[in-house]
């Protein structure tokens, strides 16, 4: 999840930037932020805002 918001970020021309990544107990990423900077970053990812999980 966090790699798709990263390309999609560079994709769009923003300017992206891992702020924080916390790695999971048994595998992969339990918690990160992102930063994106750019014209209308905001308009794009207002919805975006909260917690996403992934369960398995």
């Amino acid at each position: 999840l966090l790699r798709m918001y990263l390309r999609w970020g560079e994709r769009r021309g923003f300017k992206t930037e891992l702020l924080e990544a916390s790695p999971g107990e048994v595998a992969g990423i339990k918690s990160a932020s992102v930063r994106f900077e750019g014209d209308y970053a905001f308009g794009w990812l207002r919805t975006e805002i909260g917690v996403h999980r992934l369960v398995r």
